[in-house]
């Protein structure tokens, strides 16, 4: 009787069995039997240190590939659009810089002929090379320069052969050449016109009153030209170890500059 519980303890050990095979043994021996299973438990022995959980884990590692497979493939969808839509934005906007260095290649142009009589003023890109499209131009430049003539005769020259009043009048130039691109709400310019001679006073008097219109320009000044096309004037006192601003006429804010340059 133990023999047979035995017997039928490690047979059940073995899980279910196949109804062709209980149809094949059904009329052995128990002798027989026994032989047989001893046999297939030797058997069983030598396979002691297989994983008895392989096929349940693949199959698990199999359904979580499957789904790591359908994330990536959506990762990668992904990619795709924002990778078209980044090129489609770097597109847009080396569109939209090269239409405005355009705009302010002719502003620049256009204004410093006007501070300038018979003068020509250029911005140039630097960084590209020659034979490059505007495009590519656009994309590998690493900034501006200019270069200018201060008469129709004279060779171009670059910012650093110009003097301190010419260093002036090309940074105005570009200011205003901007201005007219994104007009700011005000324009702050504290003794602009100092190192200029009185014909570049002139000029640039003359622009500023041309475009305060679209902005409202502040200056302080030394200079009677700029108090010209004014349309308020103020003067700053120094009075009780303080400064003091008060709106003054123009004729007395030109007394005031004609006095400091008799004094100086």
């Amino acid at each position: 009787l133990n023999s047979i519980k035995n017997l039928s303890t490690k047979l059940n050990s073995l899980g279910g069995v196949q109804p062709e095979v209980l149809e094949e043994y059904q009329d052995g021996s128990m002798n027989m039997l026994g032989k047989k299973l001893q046999k297939i438990q030797k058997k069983l022995k030598n396979f002691d240190n297989v994983n008895k959980k392989a096929l349940d884990q693949f199959l698990t590692f199999t359904e979580e590939n499957v789904r790591l497979v359908e994330r990536q493939n959506l990762l990668m969808e992904d990619k795709t659009r924002i990778l078209t839509m980044i090129n489609v934005l770097d597109t847009k906007k080396n569109e939209q810089i090269l239409y405005t260095y355009k705009q302010l290649y002719k502003n620049f142009k256009q204004v410093f002929s006007l501070l300038v009589l018979g003068g020509q003023g250029q911005l140039i890109l630097t960084g590209g090379t020659e034979g490059e499209t505007e495009a590519d131009k656009m994309e590998n430049a690493v900034g501006l320069t200019t270069t200018v003539s201060f008469s129709g005769c004279q060779a171009m020259k670059s910012l650093d052969q110009l003097s301190g009043g010419e260093k002036s009048v090309v940074a105005l130039a570009f200011i205003l050449a901007i201005q007219q691109c994104d007009p700011a709400p005000f324009y702050l310019f504290d003794e602009v016109d100092a190192a200029l001679d009185i014909e570049h006073r002139r000029a640039v008097a003359a622009v500023i009153h041309s475009q305060a219109g679209e902005a409202q320009f502040i200056t302080t000044t030394f200079r009677p030209e700029l108090l010209k096309n004014a349309d308020r004037c103020f003067g700053v006192m120094f009075r009780g170890k303080a400064s003091h601003v008060v709106a003054v006429g123009k004729e007395e804010a030109v007394d005031f500059v004609q006095d400091d340059d008799i004094q100086n």
